[in-house]
């Protein structure tokens, strides 16, 4: 004989998972905006997105506006992280994504190794940002 949950109970496990992923996929979002500023635009880990910026814009825009668009990733980082105005969060991040994708093809596109790769994984992301921000069990 299977165990049987009493009603109550199996909702509030329904809504501790429910809690749990969602806290998982902002962290998710929030983590890849930290990386992204931190690692790519800030530290320079990687050439690759400062040749892109200069592809762009030049020898003088490119990197100081590779810097200023790495703090703007990590404080978009930090307020997911601190579930602040989800909405309009989401709503930035995907208009951010939408403009940094368009420009680098429009501007920097022989810099960008695998167009396909980039625009897929960025479908993902921002998807991972809008099942985030529009599930029926977040509240702002």
């Amino acid at each position: 004989m299977g165990s049987y949950l009493a009603p109550a109970a199996y909702f509030n496990r329904t809504s501790l998972m429910t809690k749990m992923i969602s806290l998982l996929l902002r962290l998710s979002v929030a983590f890849v905006w930290l990386y992204q500023g931190l690692w790519h635009k800030i530290f320079e880990v990687s050439a690759h997105h400062r040749a892109i910026m200069i592809q762009a814009l030049g020898e003088t825009w490119g990197p100081l506006t590779m810097k200023t668009l790495g703090f703007f990733e990590v404080t978009l980082g930090v307020l997911v992280l601190l579930h602040y105005k989800p909405k309009l969060m989401a709503l930035i991040q995907v208009a951010l994504l939408i403009g940094m994708n368009g420009a680098g093809l429009f501007f920097a596109a022989k810099q960008i190794p695998d167009i396909g790769g980039m625009l897929t994984m960025n479908f993902v992301f921002i998807m991972a940002i809008l099942t985030n921000t529009l599930s029926p069990h977040q509240h702002e």
